[in-house]
């Protein structure tokens, strides 16, 4: 496509009357919004669950504390010896401890789903709250 061409736009129309600016899909006349063998909804929930960055992400991140900790020791290390600027290792310290945060929250909940589950088997259930 030369400089002069310009690319194609959806022949719809907006709520408001204007010409739809956004780019058909291939092979169609109109964009996703408004082609109506496309469930908008659906592509909705969807969202971003295959995209490769997070299935990546998903697969890279530490599942254990020891992991996490392994994670800091390293960053701690390289940034000792000039590997990793120290900023970063401060960044990798900061969400250190919003994830042991998180796992400490997890294994207080663990513990009291366990403790409420052994006092209902023996007839004590806690009391409710309200």
């Amino acid at each position: 496509m030369s400089d002069d061409q310009e690319r194609a736009t959806c022949t719809s129309t907006t709520t408001t009357g204007a010409r739809c600016r956004a780019y058909p899909r291939t092979g169609r006349d109109v964009c996703a919004f408004h082609d109506p063998d496309v469930d908008l909804n659906a592509a909705r929930r969807r969202g971003g669950t295959n995209r490769a960055t997070v299935v990546r992400l998903s697969r890279s991140l530490p599942s254990t504390l020891g992991d996490l900790v392994d994670l800091v020791v390293d960053a701690a290390q390289q940034a000792h010896d000039g590997r990793m600027p120290p900023a970063q290792a401060r960044a990798v310290a900061a969400c250190a401890r919003a994830g042991a945060a998180i796992y400490a929250d997890h294994a207080v909940e663990d513990r009291l789903d366990h403790i409420e589950r052994h006092l209902a088997a023996i007839g004590r259930p806690l009391r409710s709250a309200s």
